[in-house]
Formats: C-alpha cells, sequence, structure tokens
C-alpha cells in the first residue's frame, strides 16, 4: 500500500517541524540535508531558519555511494550544532551510518525527518509523521517522487 503526500502536506510538516525547533534551546548552526530524498526538506529548513544548507549523498540501499564529511571543516565554518534532515527515518541504517563515520557527539546533532518509523533503530529528535512499519508496511511516496510513479 503506498501513502501519497502533497507539496501543501510538505509545507506544512516543514513548518510544524521548525516550530518543534524553536521551541527548545538548541538550535542549529547549520543543516546537512541527505541526497536525494532529504535535499529538499533540508532546503525549505534552510530557508525557513535562515541557517545554511550542505547537501550530502548518503546511499546505503544500494551499497554503492557514501559521503564522508570533514565534521571539523564543517565546526570551523559554521559551527557545532548541526540538524541532519531527510525525508524518511525509515530503518535508521542511513542515520546509524552517519552517526557512526561521521564521528558526531550526539549533544551536537539533531535529526528531522518528516516521517518516522517507530520501527527505526535511530530515532528522530524532529518529525511530523509517525508511522510503524512493523504494523503497516506503508510504502510513503512524497511529491517529488510521484512523478515518477
Amino acid at each position: 500500500m503506498k501513502k501519497y503526500y502533497s507539496w501543501s502536506d510538505i509545507e506544512t510538516s516543514v513548518k510544524d517541524i521548525n516550530e518543534q525547533i524553536n521551541s527548545t534551546e538548541w538550535k542549529p548552526d547549520v543543516i546537512i540535508g541527505i541526497a536525494n530524498g532529504g535535499s529538499i526538506p533540508a532546503t525549505l529548513f534552510s530557508k525557513i531558519s535562515n541557517t545554511p544548507c550542505k547537501i550530502v549523498t548518503v546511499q546505503l540501499r544500494d551499497g554503492t555511494v557514501q559521503e564522508t564529511l570533514d565534521i571539523d571543516d564543517i565546526h570551523v565554518k559554521y559551527g557545532k550544532n548541526i540538524l541532519i534532515v531527510d525525508e524518511i527515518n525509515d530503518t535508521g541504517e542511513t542515520l546509524h551510518w552517519i552517526l557512526n563515520n561521521w564521528n558526531l557527539s550526539t549533544s551536537d546533532i539533531k535529526i528531522a525527518t518528516l516521517t518516522y518509523n517507530k520501527a527505526s533503530m535511530i530515532n528522530s529528535d524532529f518529525y511530523y509523521w509517525k508511522i510503524d512499519k512493523r504494523i503497516d508496511p506503508v510504502w510513503i511516496v512524497y511529491p517529488w517522487e510521484s512523478f515518477i510513479d
């Protein structure tokens, strides 16, 4: 079964997550979007919060593309607080790889995903939709994907 989100849904979710972030003491110095799916929400977060954004590619599903990030360089250029953005925290494998391989301090990093799967091995700090694929194995289709569906 597929669940389709519209552009209006995305705008609403980004605004809500931005309000969640603003209600905390923690503020990002830089946003890192995970391409491909996280690049659009990361850009929207960057615009709404006036926070610099960098897009990186980490694709573990195919086992082919993994991008390293010079965290020391990021900290020097932007600051310590990093918001990692992806469209979905599904299994958590990508986020787990990022946390382990980029040597990020969990006190300096927060994760924002439009959709958070409760069955994921990693928690999202900020999210709009929560699903549990153990109960409902829905396939989420975001508007930037629907033209190929």
